[in-house]
Parts: C-alpha cells; sequence; structure tokens
C-alpha cells in the first residue's frame, strides 16, 4: 500500500513539473512573437504562472516598470504605471473588459488557450508568424 501511494505521489509530482515547464514555454513563446529579442523581461502577477520563474532562460521575470510584456491577472497591477506597450491577460474577464490587452493565456479543462485581439495587433503593427495566426479572433 505504501509503494502504490509512494509512486502515485511521485507520478503527480512529475505532472506537475511536466505542466509548469508548458506554461513556462508558452509564456515564453508569447513574449517572444511580441518582441523580437533574445533575452525578453517580462512581470507576471499571478500566483499559478511565477512559479515558472527560471526554467526559461531566453525569459527574464522583472518589475512591472522594467518589463517587455506584462502578464496581469489583476486590475490593480495597471494602477503600477508600467511602461510596456504589450499587455496580455491571464484572466478571460480581464481580456474581455480592458481594451489595450494584446490578447489572454488562460488554462481550461487542462490544457492551455490563447487568444489575440486583431484589433491591438493592427494597431500596435505586429506581425504575428504563422504559427500565432491562428490564436487571433
Amino acid at each position: 500500500m505504501k509503494i502504490i501511494f509512494i509512486l502515485m505521489l511521485s507520478f503527480i509530482s512529475l505532472f506537475s513539473f511536466d505542466a509548469l515547464h508548458v506554461k513556462a514555454e508558452i509564456l515564453s513563446h508569447i513574449a517572444h512573437e511580441l518582441v523580437k529579442k533574445d533575452v525578453v523581461n517580462i512581470y507576471i502577477d499571478d500566483k499559478k504562472f511565477i512559479k515558472t520563474k527560471g526554467l526559461i532562460s531566453s525569459v527574464k521575470y522583472t518589475s512591472c516598470q522594467n518589463a517587455d510584456v506584462i502578464f496581469i491577472s489583476k486590475k490593480e497591477t495597471l494602477n503600477k504605471k508600467c511602461n510596456s506597450k504589450y499587455l496580455f491577460t491571464t484572466s478571460y474577464y480581464l481580456y474581455q473588459s480592458l481594451p489595450d490587452v494584446i490578447g489572454v493565456f488562460f488554462w481550461q479543462k487542462g490544457r492551455p488557450n490563447i487568444i489575440i485581439k486583431s484589433s491591438m495587433i493592427k494597431k500596435l503593427n505586429i506581425s504575428l508568424s504563422e504559427s500565432f495566426k491562428k490564436y487571433v479572433e
């Protein structure tokens, strides 16, 4: 019985790390798609995503004022006077309610979802690669 419990616990922790790594990879791809730099500075206020810090070397987690791309989950974060013109959210509600948000990255039913506003892509003159065009609405 103890062996089965240990095996289950090991499997769950392994799956948890994989999901965390997938989140980090997706954050990195989004940031690099918007900012064409080798190392992109990002800011995240979402506790579910902050654990991805340090998993991807081409993404540096920094303050809101120094970030190239900002990922927010709370409206209050906008009051910090962030300098970035690239604003993403991890909340579908904020995506719908804030006009200056480029897109949203969230998890639903255990799967990642990305939605990008075509109006913001045009407004900011961002050119997306073919792999990201399928997320534009």
